[in-house]
């Protein structure tokens, strides 16, 4: 596993679709940790582990 802190550039592949983004590690007190936590619940009956943000490379 990559350490998303000392290198945050990461490919990201959605179907057969690639591209670059920049991952950053969402912070506990952070308010999207707890929205994107709830959303994992209630869809995979699962929210445990890291929550990171990616955002595609312009």
């Amino acid at each position: 596993m990559r350490n998303l802190l000392a290198d945050p550039a990461v490919t990201v592949r959605v179907g057969e679709r690639r591209f670059g983004a920049r991952a950053r590690v969402v912070a506990t007190t952070e308010r999207l940790y707890d929205r994107v936590r709830a959303s994992m619940i209630a869809k995979y009956g699962w929210g445990d582990g890291l929550v990171v943000e990616l955002a595609p490379d312009a």
